[in-house]
């Protein structure tokens, strides 16, 4: 079972509700703005709750379960993400490069780029078999590969922030100004969607692809990003 925690001055004492999201079972823990730390982790440890989709936002819990991960989700819409940040910069994708970081070429990796192939200028690669990665793609999609950064460099290791970096390499990124949506998931109030997809993904029961938000402005609105068949 998966726990969630929302912040309920009204309350004295913790209490704790049973819900289903897609046939997956959470624990919502609903928390005063005192509590007992080891009282609410024996709670949880009675009702089974291993993972946690959130961490309290007061307090510490007695132990602390480990918290989702949500990295092959923001993994999996990589290239949504580099064309969104390429849109929000100004940058036309036609002219632009994309840069690619990875300890290793995994299957999102190779997915991300050949998503990219075709709608960005080039791909910048940073990789241990960047030779043979760089070698198949111009055989099979005629893409330039070069050398250095990119306009956008997307981050599947763990990196240093820095200017047009997508940090994706931690176990729950967090690129500023984006979010992610799942089309067909209710997301219950004060549940934390993200760590809710990363749930419904772990137990297989995340029924469609994520989708990525970019924030309007300064405003707390996002709207979502599609990606087209081309662009021109």
């Amino acid at each position: 079972m998966y726990a969630y925690y929302v912040l309920n001055p009204a309350h004295s004492r913790p209490r704790y509700y049973e819900e289903s999201v897609c046939g997956l079972p959470l624990l919502r823990v609903e928390l005063p703005r005192r509590w007992n730390g080891r009282r609410v982790g024996a709670v949880l440890r009675r009702a089974g709750v291993r993972c946690a989709l959130n961490l309290p936002e007061t307090g510490a819990l007695l132990p602390e379960p480990s918290l989702v991960s949500t990295r092959s989700l923001w993994q999996s819409v990589a290239a949504e993400l580099a064309l969104a940040e390429l849109t929000r910069r100004g940058i036309p994708w036609g002219g632009a490069t994309v840069g690619i970081l990875a300890g290793r070429t995994t299957k999102e990796v190779w997915d991300t780029l050949e998503r990219l192939s075709g709608r960005v200028r080039a791909l910048a690669l940073n990789l241990p078999e960047r030779e043979r990665v760089a070698l198949c793609l111009q055989r099979k999609n005629g893409v330039p590969v070069l050398a250095g950064a990119g306009d956008v460099t997307l981050c599947f290791s763990p990196a240093e922030p820095g200017a047009g970096r997508l940090l994706l390499g931690a176990e729950r990124p967090a690129p500023e100004g984006f979010t992610l949506a799942v089309p067909g998931v209710p997301v219950p109030e004060g549940c934390p969607a993200e760590g809710l997809y990363g749930a419904l993904e772990q137990g297989g029961r995340l029924p469609g692809k994520p989708e990525v938000c970019v924030q309007d402005g300064t405003a707390h609105r996002y709207r979502r990003f599609s990606l087209p068949q081309s662009h021109s």
